[in-house]
C-alpha cells in the first residue's frame, strides 16, 4: 500500500486458518469460539493443519495489520499470542497470511472474528441458542435436531433457545444482525430466517431490553447444502486377457467384472448401475462414497458380469450428498463387450512428465511432486495416431484441453506447457486418448503430478544429532554425555 506495508491477495481461504482462541483470564475461560466475546486482551490463537510444511511461518493480521507471527510445528500446529494487549469493547478480525514461494502471492484466510469486553464481561449472556431444527428430509429422510456443526439441506432452520420472559431476542448470522423475535411468558422463543445461503453460518442471539443489548449467545454453526454435484463416471478399466487398462467412451472389453470410476462431491455415496440393450434392463450393481478428493470407484465382484452376452453395456452413476441431496443421473459410460482377447487396440500412454524447475528435477513419477508450473510431457502410443491430452484441475475443479498432438513413426510423442497453460495447486490429473486411421478411439491411464511450492517437491533428510563426546585429557578420560564438564579442549564428538 502507500505506507509501504503488504496487502495480502486472497487466494486459497483455508491455506493456514485459524481453528480456535482461547481465553484464560477471569471467570470464564476456555474456547472462545467464532464470534465469540472474552475478556482476555491477550488471547491464544492456533490452528491444525491437515496438509502442512512444518516450519513454514505465518504472519498474523488483526483488523488487516500485521501484530506477528507463528510457525508451524511438525505435528502440523501452530498458536499465537499478542504481545500487545488489546483494547476492551471492541470487534477484533483476525487473518492469517502466507507466502507462496513459488509465485510471491500472499495467501489470505478465511476470517475468525472476536468481541473483547471489560474483566468478566464475558459471562454468558442471558440467552441461548439451544435447538436449530432441521425439517427437510432430502433422500435419506433424516430431519431433527442439528449438532454444532453438521450440513444440513434445510436452509430455513427452525432456531429456538431460552431468554428473559416478553425479551426481544435479536438473531444474528455470521455476525449480522438478520431479524428478531420475543421471548413467551415462560421465556421460549423460536424463530425461522430467510432463507440461508449455501455455506457455512455461524448463528447467535442476544437479548435487547431498555438497558441495552446482552452480549450475543455461544455460535451455532451449520453449513447449508441445498445442492450436489452430478457424479462423472471418467473410468472403466479391464483387467482380464492380453489386453488391459482403460478402456474407451464406446471401447471394447473383455472383462466381466471391470472397474468403474469416477468423480463426485466429496463424501457423497455413489450408486453405479447398468443398462444392457441386449436385455433392455437396468441393474443396480452397488455403491461407493466418494472421498475427501471428490474420487470413487466400484469393481464389479461376485455373480455380476457384464459378458454373459456380448454387445453394449451402459455404466451410469447417481449420488446423494452428506446433507441428503440426491443429484441428477450421470451421463452414460458404454462399453462393449467382447470375447476374450477380441479388445486389442494400441494403448496411448504418457511415459513420464518432466520438471526443470529448482533443486530437484528430472522426471516426475505418476503421483509425485512437482514445483515446475510448466511441466513436460511425454508418451507414446499409435505411430501416425492423434493424441488429445486433458487435464483435471484441483483448483477449477474442471477439465481443461492442454494439447493435440500426433504420435510419431517410432511410436513416440511429447508436448512442453506453453503460454497461459499451466498446473494448479494441488493433484493434477491428466488423462490421455487416441484416434488412429481407422478412427478407433481408446484412453489410456491417468498420470497425476502434485503442483506444490518452490522447492518443496525436495525430501529433506533427518537432522544430525550429537550423541557423546571422548574426553582423551587428564585424568577422567572417557564417554561422556551432554552437560558434562571436560579439559579436553580437542574432544572427539560421535553422533548419526
Amino acid at each position: 500500500d502507500s505506507s509501504g506495508g503488504l496487502i495480502p491477495t486472497p487466494a486459497e481461504p483455508g491455506v493456514a486458518r485459524i481453528d480456535f482462541a482461547t481465553d484464560d483470564q477471569g471467570l470464564h475461560q476456555g474456547d472462545i469460539g467464532q464470534f465469540g466475546y472474552t475478556d482476555d486482551l491477550t488471547p491464544t490463537l492456533g490452528g491444525v493443519q491437515e496438509v502442512y510444511t512444518a516450519g513454514l511461518e505465518i504472519t498474523i493480521y488483526c483488523n488487516t495489520k500485521a501484530i506477528g507471527t507463528a510457525i508451524v510445528g511438525n505435528d502440523g500446529h501452530w498458536s499465537f499470542t499478542p504481545d500487545v494487549p488489546f483494547e476492551p469493547n471492541h470487534e477484533y478480525i483476525f487473518n492469517t497470511v502466507v507466502a507462496d514461494s513459488a509465485t510471491g502471492n500472499f495467501l489470505i484466510s478465511l476470517p475468525y472474528t472476536l468481541y473483547t469486553t471489560e474483566h468478566n464481561g464475558d459471562l454468558p449472556a442471558s440467552v441461548t441458542l439451544d435447538n436449530v431444527i432441521d425439517s427437510i428430509p432430502g433422500h435419506n429422510g433424516v430431519t431433527g435436531l442439528l449438532h454444532h456443526g453438521d450440513v444440513t439441506n434445510d436452509n430455513a432452520p427452525e432456531l429456538s433457545g431460552r431468554a428473559n420472559a416478553g425479551a426481544r431476542v435479536n438473531i444474528y448470522d455470521n455476525g449480522e444482525l438478520v431479524g428478531h423475535t420475543t421471548a413467551n411468558g415462560q421465556g421460549v422463543w423460536s424463530y425461522t430466517p430467510a432463507a440461508l445461503s449455501d455455506g457455512v453460518h455461524y448463528l447467535s442471539a442476544s437479548v435487547f431490553t431498555s438497558a441495552g443489548e446482552s452480549h450475543r449467545s455461544a455460535s451455532f454453526g451449520i453449513t447449508v447444502d441445498t445442492h450436489t454435484e452430478t457424479p462423472v463416471i471418467t473410468e472403466v478399466y479391464d483387467n482380464a486377457g492380453t489386453h488391459t487398462g482403460p478402456v474407451a467412451l464406446g471401447g471394447k472389453t473383455d472383462d466381466s467384472q471391470p472397474l468403474v470410476s469416477g468423480t463426485a462431491e466429496a463424501g457423497s455415496v455413489v450408486t453405479v448401475k447398468v443398462y444392457s440393450t441386449l436385455y433392455n434392463k437396468t441393474w443396480t450393481l452397488g455403491s461407493a462414497v466418494a472421498d475427501e478428493h471428490g474420487h470413487w470407484s466400484y469393481q464389479l465382484h461376485d455373480k455380476q458380469s457384464i459378458t454373459n452376452k456380448l454387445g453394449d453395456w451402459t455404466f451410469t452413476a447417481q449420488s446423494v450428498d452428506v446433507a441428503g441431496n440426491q443429484s441428477s443421473v450421470s451421463s452414460g459410460y458404454i462399453v462393449e463387450a467382447v470375447a476374450s482377447n477380441a479388445d486389442e487396440n494400441a494403448l496411448p500412454a504418457i511415459t513420464g512428465i518432466t520438471d526443470d524447475v529448482g533443486l530437484h528435477q528430472g522426471t516426475i513419477v505418476d503421483g509425485g511432486k512437482t514445483d515446475d508450473k510448466k511441466p513436460g510431457l511425454h508418451g507414446t502410443g499409435e505411430p501416425y495416431s492423434t493424441v488429445v491430452i486433458t487435464m483435471y484441475g484441483p483448483v477449477t475443479h474442471k477439465t481443461h484441453n492442454i494439447a493435440t498432438v500426433e504420435v510419431g513413426r517410432d511410436g513416440t510423442w511429447s508436448y512442453q506447457f506453453t503460454g497461459g497453460q499451466k498446473l494448479q495447486k494441488g493433484d493434477n490429473v491428466f488423462h490421455i486418448t487416441s484416434q488412429d486411421a481407422d478412427g478407433h478411439t481408446v484412453s489410456g491411464h491417468s498420470y497425476t503430478v502434485d503442483l506444490v511450492g518452490s522447492n518443496q517437491d525436495v525430501d529433506r533428510p533427518d537432522a544430525p544429532t550429537i550423541n557423546t563426546y571422548h574426553d582423551n585429557a587428564g585424568s577422567a578420560s572417557g564417554d561422556f554425555k551432554s552437560g558434562t564438564t571436560t579439559d579436553d579442549s580437542t574432544p572427539t564428538l560421535t553422533g548419526h
